[in-house]
């Protein structure tokens, strides 16, 4: 009786056949240069409240990653916090883009939302926005500054796509399932 054996990669996460050559897309952290430390604390919180929103909107398959509830809780929960660093950003566009700052403003949101936009980790990061959402809510008012830049460095490590080990299984050859 002679059987096949078959190596079957059963991943986490499936990776395209891009990422087997190494040219997966990985999202950047978006960057402002020249800010102030206020300035910087509110990119992180307004990076942290973008995916977030984004996990939201892309983790909606599996109900109990709870991604809306939390974000939509979050929101009404630190709305002060997210204010303020909306108004601190504004002002460092007004600073740094002067009559532009408007168009500025929409520019990085977009990037910054498209920043966590990922299928080659979708999984990975659904879960760690879930865990994310989960430590904000624990979080008193005022206090998601002080968080903001941990639980945004381990969102953005869950955008980097990694492969389970392979499995190894037996099927049966042709000769064998033709009941020979």
């Amino acid at each position: 009786m002679c059987r096949t054996s078959l190596t079957v990669l059963l991943a986490t996460i499936v990776l395209p056949a891009a990422a087997q050559t190494g040219t997966v897309f990985i999202p950047k952290a978006i960057v402002l240069p020249g800010t102030t430390t206020a300035e910087a604390a509110a990119n992180q919180v307004w990076s942290l409240r973008a995916a977030l929103n984004v996990a939201a909107l892309q983790c909606q398959f599996s109900p109990f990653l709870r991604t809306v509830p939390h974000y939509n809780a979050l929101i009404k929960q630190h709305a002060k916090e997210f204010t303020r660093a909306q108004a601190a950003l504004g002002g460092y566009f007004r600073r740094t883009a002067g009559k532009g700052a408007a168009n500025a403003l929409d520019r990085y949101n977009t990037r910054l939302y498209q920043s966590y936009t990922t299928l080659d980790a979708q999984l990975a990061f659904c879960d760690a926005a879930s865990a994310t959402g989960r430590d904000v809510l624990t979080q008193p008012i005022g206090r998601l500054g002080a968080i903001a830049l941990t639980e945004v460095t381990a969102v953005r490590a869950s955008l980097t796509p990694v492969a389970a080990p392979p499995i190894a299984i037996t099927l049966p050859d042709a000769e064998t399932q033709a009941g020979g």
